[in-house]
């Protein structure tokens, strides 16, 4: 057995010398790097908080969990010391879970005041 010298960023697997796949964002095992995803810059934190964040914009209990994907993955970064490259998308999940948010709270102030007919 090879001595492991990486640690895939995906799976977190130990790698040896032979089956180490370098990509621009990080080493990755043979299965990590033929994934799509994988060559997408951030970890899977950074990615679900920005998708969730963009749907959260139309589904309103998204946005708090986007925001909280986001800050998980960003103090992950920061105990590391870092600088991870799905630090621009935990701040776009943060940012559109907390404008779905804001989005929503308006909506439903507007709707419990009589500003919108919901019938």
């Amino acid at each position: 057995m090879e001595p492991a010298v990486e640690v895939c960023q995906r799976c977190g697997a130990f790698l040896c010398a032979d089956c180490v796949t370098h990509k621009p964002n990080g080493a990755y095992c043979p299965p990590c790097a033929t994934r799509f995803l994988s060559s997408f810059a951030g970890t899977w934190l950074a990615i679900f908080s920005a998708g969730l964040g963009f749907v959260g914009l139309g589904c309103a209990p998204l946005g708090p969990v986007a925001v909280m994907l986001g800050i998980i993955d960003l103090a992950r970064i920061a105990v590391k010391g870092t600088r991870s490259a799905g630090w621009k998308l935990d701040l776009a999940g943060i940012g559109l879970g907390l404008a779905g948010i804001g989005l929503w709270v308006v909506i439903a102030y507007r709707a419990l005041s009589g500003s919108i007919d919901l019938e």
